[in-house]
């Protein structure tokens, strides 16, 4: 089982950075399936993924960071 995602806004970040020789990367929470229910869903769980999101950020800073 794979996972399928699309984010065609970060694809151009990406793409230019890429042009330029930058490196980049991306850490992305899924809120929700594209479907009827999506802005629900998304609503409900926005407030969580950003709480997972500022943990990711602030651990891998510490590693990024550690000497």
């Amino acid at each position: 089982m794979g996972v399928e995602i699309e984010n065609m806004e970060f694809f151009s970040v990406l793409k230019i950075a890429q042009e330029f020789n930058i490196p980049a990367g991306g850490v992305f929470c899924i809120t929700n399936h594209t479907n009827e229910n999506a802005h629900a869903d998304f609503l409900k769980n926005h407030d969580k993924a950003k709480e997972l999101l500022s943990e990711h950020v602030k651990c891998r800073i510490a590693e990024l960071t550690a000497s």
